[in-house]
């Protein structure tokens, strides 16, 4: 097989008459690969060549962009390619084209044979399984298609190619792609500082975050890149709900077997937890995301919650002045020449105010998932909560609010027997008794099993 540069002579150097085909764009920002970009062709029928190898070839290529460019493909007929001047062997294909075949062609008033929009016939191919419509639909049709690539070239800055590695976000929700592109790196920041802004919110929509690079583009994934953009608004460009995210079995086969993993949490309402994701995608340089200070504030008070322990030399925060006094006589306590000196009992009573002051500082100041007070957890229509077997619903959740006793009837299926529930005297808990403790009683509402008879009865009941 010849090489490329044989090619070259043989087609410059031949008497044969050959075609030049070429997919340009006007404003030089789509550039394709060698081949796309200029073909030279020496056969009977170029007119075949070009509508069954040049165009489709280029199609292929313009539906793995960011965008289909608003490039024209073109033949030129060339009696004696020997006229031509011919590329050195160190000339760039696009300097060749840009600087020398087209100056020529120009000056020598060689027309094209064959003009092709490729947005045009991109458009037609991607319709060929549409059932035909009338003239007035099609166009209507081509109208919003070319709407729409307008539309991604505004997005993506007039690069028509996509940046890779891609950035996958795995969740309950699906799989979330972000380019390597402007756009794409901008809505992973965002992402990022959403994550970590919202972790520790009582319903943050997320329950694990898995992050993943995938090395390159395929014609399958193109339509589920940067989506998150795409689903935005004016006043908010980027959005991450559910529907941005790309379920499982909608993926390409054998993606997952090609995912670099990055870093993984579960979320988990703890310390490190926070910290391990938090930092990570603080000093990342594809992120560099802020921690807030009131998440660091969180971040110390789960610290000191969790351990029990707060070091006196430790980095200052706003509860600094409060744990003071605890920190110190921590420091006293824990100061000895021998384990035997050290006073058990009273290192486990400091460590166990320590703990309840975080606590307190943790559910009076913040609201933190996993931390709450119990008020604030029944003020919560989003919170589910749940007695014995009994989902409460929010009547059940205020009547607890309004110091009244909750009617839990018998239910012999789940061997419970009736009961009372009411919140304890300081609202800390919710007590479960054989009577009444409070002056009013409501009666929760437990939802009965349909009939079989009844399941497949779709008749709503207001």
């Amino acid at each position: 097989m010849a090489n490329l540069q044989e090619t070259i002579d043989f087609f410059f150097d031949s008497d044969a008459p050959g075609s030049i085909m070429l997919c340009l764009d006007p404003l030089r920002h789509y550039r394709p690969r060698s081949q796309n970009f200029i073909t030279l062709y020496q056969g009977s029928a170029p007119e075949e060549y070009f509508r069954h190898r040049f165009i489709p070839d280029n199609i292929q290529a313009a539906t793995l962009c960011t965008y289909i460019p608003d490039a024209s493909l073109l033949r030129f007929d060339i009696p004696d390619p020997g006229v031509l001047p011919k590329p050195t062997p160190n000339t760039l294909y696009t300097t060749y084209v840009d600087r020398e075949l087209l100056p020529y062609l120009i000056a020598n008033c060689n027309d094209a044979a064959e003009s092709i929009p490729l947005r045009k016939t991109t458009f037609k191919v991607q319709r060929k399984e549409t059932p035909p419509l009338n003239v007035y639909r099609e166009w209507e049709a081509y109208r919003i298609f070319v709407s729409e690539q307008q539309y991604r070239e505004r997005l993506y800055r007039c690069d028509p190619e996509f940046r890779t590695p891609l950035i996958v976000a795995q969740t309950e929700h699906g799989y979330l792609f972000f380019s390597d592109n402007p756009l794409g790196q901008e809505g992973l920041r965002e992402y990022a500082r959403k994550v970590v802004d919202h972790y520790f919110d009582p319903h943050p929509g997320l329950s694990f975050l898995n992050l993943y690079e995938f090395p390159y583009i395929t014609a399958e994934l193109v339509p589920l890149i940067d989506l998150s953009r795409s689903f935005g608004t004016l006043w908010s460009p980027y959005r991450f709900t559910p529907e941005v995210y790309t379920p499982e079995h909608k993926l390409p086969q054998g993606f997952r077997e090609e995912l670099k993993p990055i870093i993984s949490s579960e979320l988990a309402p703890h310390a490190d937890d926070f910290m391990h994701l938090a930092k990570y995608l603080h000093n990342w340089h594809r992120t560099q995301t802020p921690i807030s200070a009131a998440n660091m504030d969180i971040y110390r008070l789960l610290a000191i919650k969790e351990t029990g322990y707060i070091n006196i030399h430790s980095q200052p925060f706003s509860f600094d002045e409060a744990f003071r006094p605890l920190a110190e006589q921590l420091e006293q306590t824990t100061q000895v020449k021998s384990p035997e000196q050290l006073d058990i009992k009273r290192l486990e009573e400091l460590m166990k105010q320590t703990r309840q002051l975080a606590d307190h500082f943790l559910k009076d100041e913040f609201d933190v998932r996993g931390h709450r007070t119990l008020e604030r957890m029944l003020e919560d229509p989003r919170e589910k909560m749940v007695i014995g077997h009994i989902e409460l619903p929010s009547s059940a959740k205020r009547a607890l609010l309004g110091n009244c006793s909750l009617y839990l009837p018998a239910d012999p299926k789940h061997g419970t027997v009736a009961a009372y529930a009411q919140l304890s005297e300081d609202w800390c808990s919710i007590v479960v008794s054989p009577t009444p403790q409070k002056n009013h009683v409501c009666t929760v509402s437990v939802p009965q099993p349909e009939p079989p008879h009844k399941k497949n009865n779709h008749t709503h009941h207001l």
